[in-house]
């Protein structure tokens, strides 16, 4: 079996105001602090329909891009339907583990700064988007990843069906600008191939978005239902992968036992569910001061 390890690439946090100047506050504050570790600088956005002006927030670390921070509003209803304004502070923290070992550190560094920075202040956040991901220290061909527990009216690709992207395999069958509406997708891709890496690795992303955290609850349960969907496996050799996809496909109603049958699970990979829970954990209680000792590191 290939060594395998589990991380987080990419979480999205959200801060909701019931003011507008409190939403204002906040985020001058951020930008002000984030702007003492980081280089900070803005877009402004039009939008195509109501014409309004979206300014965006980048920060770098050495010229390359390691997060974001966007405000906006939306509208919520009593059960009276009865309309409220939130304003909200959206915060990407995106590709956290690039295998770039000064980029890698300053984005883990950045989320938990913004992150101790909100739970310092009392500042109440959630997380809207969170990607988790299996990487394999294997050629992209080796790897396979299938959805064996599947979601009603969701279209998913057969194993052996050609795709758009040479080393990017999706699980579902979406239209590429409704994955972020959906609410989680999954894919594999040759890592090694997309961060120019000089050793052979392939990720299994399993991407949940804001409809799932609409859905389900924060917690390491729910987070495990939704990978335990996936059979993310590893092939030592070509035919054997080959052969396997033949069985799978040769089922028109695949059952739980049907799966057994196939033997999937000699070849199958686990998430590390300690790794992700100790991860929430210290995102929700990381605290300024915890930046004053001498290896932050040592602490995850």
């Amino acid at each position: 079996m290939k060594p395998y390890n589990t991380t987080i690439d990419t979480v999205k946090i959200q801060l909701d105001f019931t003011t507008q100047e409190q939403q204002h506050a906040v985020h001058s504050d951020l930008i002000d602090y984030i702007s003492k570790y980081y280089f900070v600088n803005y877009k402004d956005f039009t939008d195509e329909i109501s014409r309004q002006v979206n300014r965006v927030f980048f920060v770098y670390y050495n010229g390359t891009y390691i997060a974001s921070l966007v405000t906006g509003i939306y509208t919520t209803y009593d059960k009276y339907k009865r309309p409220t304004n939130v304003y909200y502070i959206g915060i990407k923290f995106a590709g956290l583990q690039r295998y770039n070992y000064d980029i890698d550190k300053a984005s883990s560094d950045c989320l938990f700064r913004v992150c101790a920075f909100a739970n310092s202040n009392n500042l109440v956040f959630r997380i809207t988007q969170l990607d988790i991901a299996i990487d394999i220290y294997a050629k992209f061909e080796n790897v396979m990843a299938v959805c064996t527990k599947r979601t009603p009216n969701t279209k998913y690709y057969s194993l052996s069906e050609q795709q758009k992207f040479e080393q990017t395999r999706y699980v579902e069958n979406i239209a590429y600008d409704r994955l972020r509406k959906v609410s989680k997708h999954a894919y594999t891709y040759d890592k090694a191939y997309k961060e120019g890496l000089d050793f052979d690795l392939t990720r299994f992303e399993l991407s949940l978005n804001p409809k799932f955290f609409t859905k389900n609850a924060l917690n390491i349960d729910n987070i495990a239902k939704a990978l335990d969907r996936y059979h993310v496996m590893y092939f030592p050799t070509i035919k054997e992968k080959q052969t396997k996809i033949t069985e799978y496909e040769s089922f028109t109603n695949l059952r739980v036992r049907d799966i057994k049958k196939i033997g999937f699970e000699a070849y199958r990979l686990y998430p590390d569910l300690m790794y992700i829970n100790e991860f929430l954990n210290w995102i929700f209680n990381v605290e300024l001061w915890h930046f004053d000792v001498e290896d932050i590191e040592t602490m995850l």
